[in-house]
Parts: structure tokens; sequence; C-alpha cells
């Protein structure tokens, strides 16, 4: 029994450690939950510190994103404006008339020199005309022999000319032995006469506008008030007849018709070239301007007229009145003598050769003029050149740069996605794991309870085994008790005899092993009963320190888990965070992807507008290029056929005066048959 009451002093001894063990582990469980907590703020803490930093750097992202989309906008617009300013400079070309109507202007000048070529033709025809005519004459005046010589310049007049007639005038007053020929030779010289006759011719003549002309002035030991009254009222006539002129070969030329065809075509080619004219350019040039602003303008002149002036009249009326053919003067009037003849024809050359230099000149001042217009037109061309090609580096510089910004946002974009992926699965992942651990935090707390629910339900067996033992132990200490009392109050009578006392002792001997045995047998059972008692208390011991170990392990790795939880939610929560702001930042970059791809096909729109424009400016240099060109050919066929024209004319005159000085009909028609011309090469030849 005082083993028992040990036992028991050290099962309840045994219960307090076990209870002052669980407030022990309590206490440390809260400090643990405190320490936990404590961390946890302490994460929260640097992860707000995280989340502010990249807060802050997202937004300073944001804002040299802003401004660099505030630099692309500028930039853009600066761009399109140089787009506009190159499309009003691409139109000023265009719209710029100068070279253009300089190039037309020698484009009509070339057709005007083309137009050359058929009047040559008319005028040849007229030529053959004129010389039937001619030798008709010449076969009425063929009985009479005389000599004839006419003074038909074949250019315009100069000074030396005026000088020429006032050399003769005084040597024919010098020597007084004016010449005479034939019938009329009682007629001299008139200085006078042969003065207002050149001027006439000159007035006549359709190159009145050119710089050498200049009307003669007679000399002032000839000059009567007649002859400057006549000289001034040609200069007066001079712009009218060449405007009135003028109209007449423009009338002439737009509106011809099919009967007067050849006859206005020599006319006109007559007014227009130097070297070809005769009675007829004369007489019609008189008709048309000078006679009638003559006898218009001037009726008070003709009212009173000194004996120069009715001789200046009769040599108008007889130019007016020369029918349409070669003037031949009367048969034996000599105008000009053999050697003053010879000196006029030398004049007449140097004229001609004047007259050549200063069309050559023209030409030379022409062609330097389409030289400069074609550099101009080739420098405007460069420079839209230039321009057009620094657009399109700019172009290509602005497509690259985009290009680099939709291949940055692209690799921003992939790798935000990346991001977002890997924060997904991050996430996907920890929940998994907050599940896990849930469940097994469950499965741990539902085995940790059976456990206690066993250890409350084994310590209630033990406290009812102890119960049984006191009370067996009170039974037992009562039934001494009671057999002390029984033993008292039996009367016991001690026997009388020996027998009967050995009967008594035997009896009471195997009272004694029956007790004896019964007590081993009992106090047997007890060991036995407290060694199992004590078995199972070191057994539920060993599992109570099992159970408090893994309660211990899982209370750690519970607080583990739980500071994991809190890691990942507010992991999950940063990270929700950043993928909402990312989400924002892919949106806007996505709208200014699709604001940069809406504005691409614009971009491409105006390159291919500009390219265009280029290939149009090109198109229009070629075409420039190709007119110069063929402008040049057109004008050097022009003065060649100037040329050959001229040589022609100079020809047909020299065949003119040959066929003028010729005697008889013979030679007139061998100078003829030596005229004919199969090729324009020939003219050397003949």
């Amino acid at each position: 029994v005082v083993q028992l009451q040990v036992q028991l002093a050290d099962a309840l001894a045994e219960i307090e450690n076990i209870k002052a063990i669980a407030t022990v582990c309590e206490s440390t469980k809260q400090e643990a939950i405190d320490d936990v907590r404590r961390k946890c703020q302490e994460e929260v803490a640097s992860l707000q510190t995280i989340m502010k930093e990249s807060i802050s750097n997202y937004e300073s992202r944001l804002s040299n994103i802003e401004k660099e989309r505030a630099e692309w906008q500028q930039y853009r617009e600066q761009k399109e404006v140089e787009v506009l300013q190159l499309r009003k400079r691409g139109s000023a070309t265009h719209l710029l008339d100068g070279p253009g109507n300089n190039m037309r202007k020698a484009h009509e000048d070339s057709e005007k020199l083309q137009s050359i070529v058929m009047p040559m033709e008319w005028e040849i025809t007229a030529l053959k005309r004129k010389l039937a005519r001619a030798e008709s004459l010449i076969s009425q005046y063929q009985a009479g022999r005389v000599r004839r010589k006419h003074c038909f310049p074949s250019t315009m007049q100069t000074k030396g000319v005026h000088q020429q007639v006032v050399l003769q005038h005084r040597k024919s007053q010098a020597l007084s032995t004016p010449r005479l020929t034939g019938k009329r030779g009682k007629k001299s010289f008139h200085p006078k006469k042969a003065l207002m006759h050149f001027n006439l011719f000159i007035f006549l003549n359709p190159f009145q506008d050119s710089p050498d002309v200049e009307f003669l002035e007679s000399d002032p030991s000839i000059s009567d008030p007649a002859s400057k009254q006549f000289n001034d009222l040609l200069r007066t006539n001079a712009t009218e007849a060449g405007e009135t002129s003028d109209s007449a070969e423009d009338s002439l030329r737009s509106e011809p018709s099919d009967s007067s065809a050849a006859d206005s075509g020599s006319c006109a080619d007559e007014a227009d070239l130097p070297l070809c004219f005769g009675a007829d350019t004369f007489a019609r040039n008189c008709d048309t301007a000078s006679i009638a602003s003559f006898s218009m303008a001037n009726s008070s002149l003709v009212k009173r007229l000194t004996p120069d002036q009715e001789e200046t009249a009769s040599l108008i009326s007889t130019g007016t009145l020369v029918p349409e053919c070669i003037y031949i003067p009367p048969p034996g009037h000599l105008i000009v003598p053999d050697h003053e003849w010879n000196q006029l024809q030398q004049e007449v050359t140097c004229g001609m050769v004047l007259a050549r230099k200063k069309r050559g000149f023209d030409r030379f001042l022409m062609r330097i003029q389409i030289y400069f217009i074609a550099g101009f037109f080739w420098t405007q061309v460069k420079q839209q050149q230039v321009s057009l090609h620094q657009t399109k580096e700019r172009l290509e510089r602005v497509n690259r740069e985009k290009e680099e910004l939709q291949e940055v946002l692209r690799s921003s974009t992939d790798a935000c996605a990346k991001q977002v992926s890997l924060l997904l699965d991050q996430t996907y992942k920890s929940e998994q794991l907050l599940l896990n651990l849930q469940s097994t935090f469950c499965q741990s707390q539902y085995r940790a309870q059976e456990q206690l629910a066993d250890l409350a339900a084994s310590h209630k067996k033990l406290c009812s085994e102890l119960g049984r033992l006191k009370e067996e132990n009170e039974g037992l200490k009562g039934k001494y008790s009671l057999h002390v009392s029984l033993q008292q109050a039996e009367d016991f009578t001690l026997p009388n005899s020996i027998q009967e006392l050995q009967n008594l002792v035997q009896q009471y001997r195997k009272d004694l092993v029956s007790m004896r045995t019964t007590s081993e047998h009992q106090e047997e059972r007890l060991r036995i009963e407290i060694v199992t008692l004590q078995d199972q208390l070191q057994s539920e011991q060993c599992a109570k320190q099992n159970l408090q170990e893994m309660l211990q392990s899982q209370l750690d790795t519970h607080r583990e888990e739980i500071a994991r939880l809190s890691t990942l939610r507010t992991e999950a929560d940063r990270i929700h965070g950043v993928k909402s702001e990312l989400e924002e930042e892919l949106t806007e970059k996505v709208r200014e992807l699709a604001a940069l791809q809406a504005a691409h096909p614009e971009q491409q729109r105006r390159l291919q507008e500009e390219q265009e424009e280029k290939n149009h400016l090109q198109s229009l240099l070629r075409e420039e290029r190709s007119k110069g060109q063929r402008l040049q050919g057109e004008l050097q066929t022009s003065e060649e056929v100037r040329h050959n024209f001229v040589r022609l004319s100079q020809t047909l005159q020299v065949r003119l005066e040959l066929i003028r000085q010729a005697d008889s009909l013979e030679q007139v028609r061998e100078i003829l048959n030596g005229t004919r011309l199969t090729d324009l090469k020939d003219l050397k030849d003949a």
C-alpha cells in the first residue's frame, strides 16, 4: 500500500510536471506567435518600401515615356511642316512660268524657223514667175540693145551709203559733168533724189527695227526744207508701216486663201526674209503704209509743192505704180555710175557681213539664253532632288525610329507578359501550397485532438484504477480492523486438552497458510497491476512526449507556414498591384501602338506621295531635257536652214543680177539653166 501511495504521489507529480510543461509550451507558443507577428510586420514594412520604390520607378519610367511621346509628337509635327513646305515648294516649282514661257518661246521660234522652208519654195516659184515675166520684157526691149543697170540694194543701207552719196554729189559739183545716156540722158544725177530713194528703201525694209538701220540724213550742203520734211515723214511712218506690215503678215499667214496662196506666201516671206525682196515688196509697202500716211497726214504739203517736191512726188508715184514684177526703170536712165555702183556693192557686201554677224550674235545670245534657262531649271531640279533626297532620308530615319520604338514596345510587352505569366504561376503555386498547408494543418489538428481525447480517456481510466485501488486498500484496512474486532468480540476459549490444541494449531496453521497464499497472491496481483500501470504511465508519458514534440514541430511548421503565407499574401498583393499597373501600362502601350499603326498608313501614304512627286519631277526633268535637246536640234536645223536660205537668196540675187545685166535672151536662158538646183548642197558649186 505504501508503495502504491508512493507510486500515486509520483503519478501526481508527473501530472503536475505535465501541466507545468503545457504551461511553458503555451508561453513559448505565444512568444513564437509574437515573434512571427513581429517578423511579418517587418516584412510588410519592407514590402511597402519596395512597393513605394517600384511605384516611383514606374512613375519615372512613365514620365520618361510621356516625354519621349511628346518629343515624338513634336518631331512628327516638325516633319509634317517640312513635308508641307516641300509640297508648297514643289507646287511653286510647278507654277514657275518664267522657264516654261522661255522654253515655249524658244519652241515657237523654232516653229517659226521651220516655217521658213515652205516660204522658200514659194519664193523660188515667185522668182521663177518673175524671171519669166522679165524674159518677156527683155524680149520686148531687145530691139533697143541698151545696157541696163539697176540699183536694187540687197541689204539694209548704212551710213556708208550716205557718205558715198555725199562724195558723189561733191564730185559731181567739182566736175560739173553729169553722166548722160540714151534718150533720157538729159537728167543729171540728183543726190537729194537718190538720198530720198535710199531712205524710202530703208523705210520699206522689213528689218526697220534693227539697231543698225538708220535713216540717211543729207549733208547740209544739199539739204532743203522739202527733203527734211520728207525724211521726217519717213521716220514717223516707219513704225506705222512696220505695224501694218506685221498685221498683214499675220493675217496672210493665219488665213491664206486657195486662189492666192503662192502670192500671199511670197509677199509674207519677202517681209520676213532680209535678203530677198523686190519691186513688188516696194510697191506693196508703199501702198499700205507710206503713201497713205503721207497723203492723209500731210495734205497741206501736197497743196504747196516746190519743184523738188514735185520730183519727189513723181518718184513716189512711180514707185507705187510699179506692177508686181521685177522693177526695171525706163531705158537709158542711169542712176549710179559704174565705179559708184561697185562701191555700193562693196558697201552692200559689208552690210551683208554685218547683218550675218548680227544674226550670228543674235543666235549666240539666244543660245546663251536657252543655256541659262536650262541651267536655271537644272539647278532648280537639282535642289528639288536634294530636298527630296533629304526628305526621303528623314522619312527613312523616322521609319527606323518608329520600328525601333515598336521593337522596344514589343520587347517590353513580351517581358511584361512573361513577368505576368511568371507571377501568375507563382500565385497559383502559392495558392496550391496554401491549400495543402491548410489541409495538412487541419489533419494535424484532427490527429492532435484525437490524441488529446485518447490521453483524456487514459487519464480517466488511470484515475478510475487509482480510485479502485484506494477502495481496495480501504477495504483491506476495514477487513483487518474487522478481523481484529471480530477477534476481540469473539468469545475465544482455549482448548482444554493438547489434542484440541493441536487441532486448533493445525487449523490456525491452515488458516495462516491459506491467508499467506492469499496475501501473496494478492501482492503478486497488485505488483503485476502496479507494473502494468507503470508501463502504461511510461507509455503514456512517451506518447505525451512524442505528442508534445510532434505538436512543437507542427507548431513550428505552422509558424513557418503562417510566415510564408503572410509573405506570399503580401507578395500576391504586390504582384496583383504590379499586375494591375502592368496591365494599365500594357493597355497604354497598346493604345500607343494602335495610334502608331493608325499613323503608319498616313506616313506610308505621305512617303508614297513624295515618291510619286519625285517620280513626277524626274519625268518632268527628263521631258525638259528631251525638250531642250529637241529645241537644240531644231535650233541647229533652223540655223542650217537659215544659212542655206541666205546662200540660196544670195545665189538667186546673183543670178538675178546676171539676168539684169544680160544682153540677150540666150544668156538669160543659160543663166536660168545653170540655176536649176536639186539640192542645197549644190549652192557652193552654183
